[in-house]
């Protein structure tokens, strides 16, 4: 379970039907790539599932989590987001990353970086026609995961 928004502040993910886990909270079905990794709960089922496996260990880890578009463990493993998120990734807060360097190099304009873009397009590409049906049938929402809910807050969580 996502617990972290990252990302635009407008940004907007598709989510399923949020059920309410109180405090105006809401947990509901990740159903679009939702990258950041600060802040999740894995459960045991999943953590096993992770370590059997490392064949699929080729994405950084937010993507191999929360990139439903290219990550293969993250179809198998439905993550879910809290709404509104309890966390906020930011490099304000946190300083810059150490690997800024590496992410430089890999931005030059050459045969590698127009590969890496055109793959990064068909995975981009790849579910919108089924992301785009759920939202249409009213199976799945966009939501503002920063966004509070309308429900009153409680006491007890």
């Amino acid at each position: 379970m996502k617990l972290e928004r990252y990302g635009p502040p407008n940004q907007r993910v598709l989510i399923d039907e949020r059920v309410s886990v109180g405090n105006g909270h809401k947990i509901g079905r990740l159903r679009s790539r939702h990258t950041g990794a600060a802040a999740y709960i894995m459960s045991r089922r999943a953590a096993l599932t992770l370590n059997e496996r490392v064949d699929c260990w080729w994405l950084p880890v937010d993507h191999l989590l929360f990139n439903l578009n290219n990550s293969p463990l993250a179809e198998l493993l439905h993550p879910h987001q809290m709404t509104p998120a309890i966390a906020h990734q930011s490099t304000a807060l946190g300083g810059r990353t150490d690997i800024e360097e590496w992410r430089v190099a890999l931005r030059r304009f050459d045969w590698r970086y127009v590969k890496r873009e055109v793959v990064r397009a068909y995975y981009e590409l790849r579910l919108l026609p089924a992301q785009a049906a759920r939202w249409l049938r009213q199976e799945s929402t966009l939501v503002r995961v920063d966004e509070p809910s309308s429900e009153p807050h409680s006491a007890s969580f």
